[in-house]
């Protein structure tokens, strides 16, 4: 439930060997206990959609894998390291997260739901009070997210109208304005 509820909490993330987010790091904690408990339990079974799950990550394993044999560079073996990293954690939080949800069955379902819709709605009123101090002229990640995670963020500026400044609320998501999005209207 508590990666659920941070998963789009994208700005909570450290550089530790790579951006590792607050939800990366919940969702290594669920898979240890997922397996701890199976493990404890001697329960191999598992519902016909993981089954599915599993082909469809050992095919895309298959297709990644391929591009191995492509790298020229020690640092395009890092990246591929990384992602590679990242694609089996978050395939093992959903194989395993599928696989407690079809154990609870509708009510698993509903609480994983309920605790996913309010982690959107905490990032939500976030990006209301982020829109709502920028337009006082302050910086409400510079007072929160920056203390925690040691990562200098704002609230993006999209373009300006005038002399006014657009901003692009981006709550905890990280999403980054490009250039290539910025609107600017003299």
């Amino acid at each position: 439930c508590a990666t659920l509820f941070c998963v789009t909490f994208e700005k909570l993330s450290w550089n530790v060997a790579g951006n590792v987010e607050l939800a990366d790091i919940l969702a290594a904690v669920f898979l240890v206990c997922f397996a701890a408990d199976r493990i404890r339990r001697r329960d191999a079974r598992v519902p016909r959609t993981v089954a599915v799950l599993l082909a469809f990550l050992a095919a895309f394993l298959i297709v990644y894998l391929a591009g191995f044999f492509n790298m020229q560079t020690s640092e395009a073996v890092a990246q591929f390291t990384k992602g590679i990293v990242k694609l089996l954690l978050h395939f093992g939080l959903l194989v395993c997260g599928i696989a407690v949800v079809a154990a609870g069955g509708e009510r698993a379902y509903w609480r994983a739901l309920r605790w996913f819709v309010a982690g959107l709605a905490v990032n939500c009123a976030y990006g209301v009070a982020q829109y709502m101090v920028a337009k006082a002229g302050g910086n409400l990640d510079a007072q929160i997210v920056t203390p925690l995670t040691g990562s200098s963020t704002a609230i993006n500026k999209y373009g300006a109208v005038g002399t006014q400044a657009v901003n692009r609320i981006n709550a905890l998501t990280g999403d980054q304005a490009t250039t290539s999005d910025a609107l600017f209207v003299t």
